[in-house]
């Protein structure tokens, strides 16, 4: 949820319910152990989000008393502060929708975005915002999403390898949000061919409503149809008769059945018998019929309801719902009250198993009709469960499963007073860190001893938004920035939790080759390293090596790191060096190879890296240029450069390899304008070749450049480039390069934060019926 997004969270979440009291919670169990290297110090995991931005942002605030170990605030800053150390995850808003955004479809991007990135370097960036609900600031479709997330996923990667991405906070989890996730996931195999490279995982914890029409987030982007049951005893009882096999049965007094549909009319099929009762029936929560469904014999009752007009709000559009509600009185004959249900039929329907929403369909959307179920922990505890399994069920165990928003923001006329939030804020956190029940070995994080959800972050650190009402959501005032009630609790049950560290970690090698044209010739090799603190205390001098195949190649002594965040926590670490490569080479760089430094998580202080022989060479010609870049008329000479190279650890058996200039394609009636020979012997890798041309003639010149294929090389198709351009007669010079395989980068104003949304105070309004 961005930080404008809490009054309309609060126009779909609030209902006005009065006269309710809370379900008492129970006492949370022992601790369970965690790993050392996830979260040393375990106060890590308690987070928090930050609106307040016309109040300066958690810079405004002296929030080191809370003992956040992570923060975000729906944005991406370059400057972001750590106040104590404080861990920030910026995000990128996804919209595939809006022609402002395109053809990227996110922001921050460009020069900005570059600069967030090198300013938080190792950060987790969030990768979209409730994406999925039609409401909010983000709005992206699955396949659209997998789009923009791949591509935003190579930007961070490219300028920051030490980063980890994460996916898009879904406003609930429910079987609906997986099914959007699971369209997602199948969208990114059939685009890209592998599977989605996923760091950290991520959904928000509210329980809400999902029905189109109702209050709460509503059906997710490209889902039309769902069914959902709720405010009372739902049964699915197999049966022949019934469409799909089965129907559900309440005889629960407003217990409510919906089929969500998109069209104009809508039919409704239900079962009547001699013990059924009496259903309302509701379109978009407006009562059309009661129906009585008392018949002597058991049958079937079907009613259609056409000529239904579109939602004003465009939101809606012409997706409307049914509902079936179990009424209370009955037909003196029956003997029960039972409401039966078994399928709806419309438009959009046409292409479900039998052309018809069932009973039984998995679109299932969560219904919530009660205030109690808003702060009920068992269906807290069954989200995380969810995304768990679908984790574990798409080869995702070993990932990191956080929460980025949860909370209470129904306020004092929903039964929400200040003590039910405390017990509410404090029985999620015995829940998370505590309880037995937040671990289990079959689907947890096997490296966090089986735990299922690793952080969260409550909502929110400070609300300005007043609500019209007593909301007690923020931990830090909006009026006077100082320490709320529930900001204390906070910071009292997280400060016990907080331990002093060093940490160590080798968090990124990369290796890379200048190879060599010529077999037995030497190429040159370059490893590159970070070193870093990531305890929140300092660490003193320590020794750092690095080994190719287990051998020494250097060796470093840092003189110390800050503690982590702390603006001198990290350190690089580069090598240079030639050898004759007929072997894979295994780098690996070690932090505190001598013991130095004491540490809970001594894994983390090495990552390898390989360069990989090869079988054969792959010369290849890259980088063709034209100098000057925009000639006059008059120039008299054009400099053609190009680099030769090869891409291989295999350099080629012949004794020379040949760089080819023509004017016009090789072969085809191209002019050769300049060949270029580099012997065995000169210890070549990468070659700059170049022609000065002298003498071209007006008109229509493609200048082709081809580094010639050798006996032994595995192919040729990288080994030409070309360019072309235009000398028209007379004293002007029109230059037009088209270049083959040419990226293009156009640089964009940076966005400006200031224009992003802030909280607008408004009058939620009821939209629960």
């Amino acid at each position: 949820m961005t930080i404008s997004q809490a009054s309309a969270r609060l126009r779909l979440l609030i209902a006005l319910f009065l006269f309710f009291t809370l379900t008492p919670v129970a006492n949370a169990a022992e601790e369970t152990p965690t790993s050392g290297c996830l979260y040393p110090s375990a106060q890590e995991r308690f987070s928090y989000s930050v609106g307040g931005m016309e109040n300066g942002g958690i810079a405004a605030f002296d929030v080191e008393p809370l003992y956040g170990g992570a923060y975000l605030d729906w944005w991406a800053s370059p400057g972001a502060p750590h106040p104590g150390g404080i861990d920030y995850l910026p995000m990128i808003h996804v919209n595939e929708f809006d022609p402002a955004w395109q053809p990227e479809g996110y922001s921050p991007r460009g020069a900005y975005l570059q600069q967030a990135i090198s300013s938080n370097p190792g950060a987790t960036w969030l990768i979209g915002n409730e994406a999925e609900y039609r409401g909010g600031e983000d709005h992206a479709t699955p396949e659209g999403y997998a789009r923009i997330y791949h591509d935003i996923y190579q930007v961070i990667k490219r300028a920051d390898p030490t980063a980890k991405v994460a996916m898009n906070g879904s406003a609930t989890m429910s079987p609906l949000r997986l099914a959007w996730l699971d369209r997602v996931w199948q969208a990114y195999r059939a685009l890209y061919g592998v599977d989605m490279p996923v760091d950290v995982w991520n959904f928000h914890g509210y329980v809400v409503n999902e029905m189109v029409h109702e209050w709460g987030p509503d059906l997710p982007y490209g889902f039309v149809n769902a069914v959902g049951y709720g405010a009372g005893q739902w049964t699915q009882v197999s049966d022949a008769s019934a469409s799909g096999g089965t129907y559900h049965k309440s005889r629960d007094w407003g217990a409510r059945a919906y089929f969500a549909f998109e069209g104009d009319a809508v039919t409704v099929t239900l079962f009547t018998g001699p013990d059924s009762g009496l259903a309302d029936i509701f379109i978009d929560a407006r009562l059309v019929q009661t129906i009585d469904l008392y018949t002597p014999q058991p049958g079937q009752r079907t009613l259609t309801f056409g000529n239904l007009q579109p939602s004003p709000n465009p939101i809606f559009g012409r997706r409307h719902h049914i509902r079936v509600m179990v009424k209370g009185p009955m037909n003196a004959a029956s003997s029960d009250r039972w409401v039966r249900v078994d399928f709806a039929v419309a438009a959009s329907t046409t292409s479900l198993p039998n052309g018809r929403l069932e009973d039984n369909s998995p679109l299932r959307a969560t219904i919530i009709t009660h205030p109690d179920q808003y702060d009920d922990l068992s269906l807290v505890l069954e989200q995380i469960r969810m995304m768990r399994q679908w984790m574990a069920d798409h080869g995702q165990r070993n990932k990191p499963l956080i929460n980025t928003e949860y909370g209470i923001l129904l306020g004092e006329h929903n039964g929400f007073n200040y003590e039910r939030v405390r017990r509410f804020l404090l029985n999620t956190f015995d829940l998370f860190y505590h309880s037995p029940d937040i671990v289990d070995p079959a689907i947890g994080m096997p490296a966090d001893g089986g735990r299922m959800l690793q952080q969260w972050f409550w909502f929110i650190l400070s609300n300005e938004e007043r609500y019209h009402q007593q909301v007690h959501t923020s931990l830090m005032s909006p009026v006077n920035l100082q320490m709320l009630p529930l900001g204390q609790e906070f910071g009292a049950y997280v400060h016990q939790l907080a331990t002093n560290y060093t940490d160590l970690a080798v968090t990124e090698l990369q290796a890379t080759a200048k190879w060599a044209l010529f077999s037995h010739e030497a190429s040159a090799l370059h490893a590159a390293g970070w070193i870093q603190n990531l305890g929140n205390q300092p660490a003193g001098s320590f020794r750092v090596g690095l080994e190719s195949n287990g051998a020494s190649l250097r060796q470093w002594q840092i003189a110390g790191l800050s503690p982590h965040n702390g603006g001198n926590d990290r350190v690089q670490v580069e090598h240079s060096w030639q050898t004759v490569v007929t072997t894979p080479q295994i780098l690996t760089l070690k932090a505190d190879i001598t013991g130095q430094v004491s540490e809970p998580c001594d894994p983390n202080n090495s990552r390898s890296a390989t360069l990989a022989a090869a079988q054969a060479p792959d010369l290849a010609l890259t980088n063709l240029a034209m100098t000057p870049a925009v000639p006059t008329g008059s120039t008299t000479s054009i400099r053609l450069s190009a680099t030769a190279l090869n891409l291989t650890a295999a350099g080629t058996a012949d004794s020379q390899v040949i760089v080819r200039f023509w004017d016009g394609q090789p072969g085809a009636g191209g002019v050769l304008l300049h060949t270029r020979t580099i012997a065995r012997g000169s210890h070549a890798n990468v070659t700059p070749v170049f022609y000065d041309w002298q003498g071209f003639a007006p008109g229509a010149h493609t200048v082709v450049v081809e580094v010639a294929p050798t006996a032994d090389e595995s192919g040729s198709v990288n080994n030409r480039q070309q360019l072309s351009f235009f000398v028209p007669q007379g004293e002007h010079f029109t230059f037009l390069p088209v270049m083959l395989n040419a990226q293009e980068t156009t640089s964009q104003a940076p966005p400006d934060p200031a224009a992003m949304p802030s909280y607008k105070s408004t009058v939620p309004p009821d939209l629960f019926q």
